[in-house]
């Protein structure tokens, strides 16, 4: 119904098309039985490089971007001046998209590992902040006169 309307109806103009709600990327990756691996954003363009290269997954850069900062759009213009409302949530089309793919893992162990995963980069971030505080140079005492060589 929506196409035909689309295509031989009276409406001009652009239109935002999806269901009520959100799900985050990271709500997604597990209800799909996927592990959650956080990278630095600068690894990303790398990463998407390598994928590519070795046919694991074709993501252009766009859309690594839009992977790694996520969309939401507004769906007023849909619903209340094209007059058409998804019978789907965009939880309830995961949902039902979820049915249709095997789970590579248990949630439980996606879980798990998600967390220890998370763990290990926050105790990296942890370090790095320690180290660049180390190597962040101290001002002189008052008083004192930094000197310079020639």
């Amino acid at each position: 119904m929506g196409l035909t309307r689309a295509t031989t109806g009276n409406f001009v103009g652009t239109v935002n098309v999806g269901g009520d709600g959100t799900v985050l990327l990271s709500q997604a990756i597990r209800r799909l039985g996927r592990i959650e691996v956080p990278l630095p954003t600068p690894t990303l363009g790398s990463v998407g490089r390598l994928s590519r290269r070795f046919g694991f997954v074709d993501y252009s850069p766009e859309q690594m971007r839009f992977l790694n900062f996520g969309r939401v759009v507004d769906t007023t213009v849909l619903r209340t001046k094209f007059g058409y409302t998804p019978r789907y949530t965009t939880e309830a089309a995961l949902t039902d998209y979820a049915r249709t793919v095997d789970p590579v893992v248990s949630p439980r162990l996606v879980e798990a590992v998600t967390s220890r995963v998370r763990a290990v980069v926050e105790r990296v971030g942890d370090t790095a902040d320690s180290v660049g505080e180390r190597l962040r140079p101290t001002p002189p005492a008052p008083g004192l006169r930094a000197v310079r060589d020639a």
